[in-house]
């Protein structure tokens, strides 16, 4: 079993690196489910891939971005964060919040895009906020909710708000 996480954990950073096209990735991956389910349950696989999806996509993102911004300087500020690290970059973080009566909440963002100004951060834009998650259950119903409450507010109507999921069937 650790050989098999081992060579999924070597996929995501080759992924991440951008050394590896995602499609590709993602049916060695499939390959490498068949060889696990075959020794273990298919549910302990659902609960080790679900705990690495959010670094699946979030891999496959930056290592994207990376190669738009060896193709063009025009992409240098792309910048893909995580919700640790969206929590500790306070700029990032005031200008993601949603105002909650006398609260401000950070919506429900597994994953954030942010075109980064270094020069001013107060400058950087967001672009999108993504909730990965394998099981969908209610989580469309949050995913537009918190879409409804960033378009009430001026400061981040123009944030879009995506949902990605393993799911087949929607």
């Amino acid at each position: 079993m650790t050989d098999i996480k081992k060579k999924i954990n070597d996929l995501i950073l080759e992924i991440e690196r951008g050394n590896i096209d995602p499609k590709e990735a993602w049916r060695k991956i499939r390959e490498l489910k068949n060889v696990y389910t075959k020794q273990y349950s298919e549910q302990s696989w659902h609960v080790y891939i679900g705990n690495k999806f959010q670094n699946i996509i979030y891999s496959t993102l930056k290592g994207y971005f990376n190669r738009l911004k060896r193709q063009d300087r025009k992409f240098e500020n792309l910048s893909v964060l995580t919700q640790n690290e969206v929590e500790k970059n306070e700029i990032i973080h005031r200008k993601l919040a949603v105002k909650y009566g006398e609260y401000l909440l950070l919506p429900d963002a597994d994953i954030v895009v942010v075109d980064y100004n270094f020069e001013d951060p107060w400058k950087s834009v967001i672009l999108a906020i993504i909730s990965c998650k394998t099981s969908l259950r209610e989580r469309i119903a949050q995913s537009c909710y918190w879409k409804l409450k960033l378009l009430s507010s001026d400061i981040t109507k123009n944030i879009r708000v995506f949902l990605a999921t393993t799911e087949l069937q929607l």
